[in-house]
């Protein structure tokens, strides 16, 4: 079983964050189910991992708040 990436033992906070995803339409990926850019990707255009794309702004700065 993989670890949860949201799951932080050091601090022993879980904030939401999940396994990436991107769009083919966009130029970033997204890791946090809280950003608005990552859960307005319609399905037909979703795909899973990174897909060599830098992580959204939106997904680091809610993150970083560990929201």
């Amino acid at each position: 079983r993989g670890q949860d990436p949201g799951h932080d033992k050091r601090k022993g906070i879980h904030m939401p964050r999940t396994y990436p995803w991107h769009s083919v339409k966009q130029l970033v990926h997204h890791n946090n189910t809280n950003c608005n850019s990552g859960n307005n990707i319609e399905v037909e255009n979703m795909r899973p991992g990174t897909g060599g794309k830098p992580l959204c702004q939106e997904c680091a700065n809610l993150n970083r708040c560990g929201r």
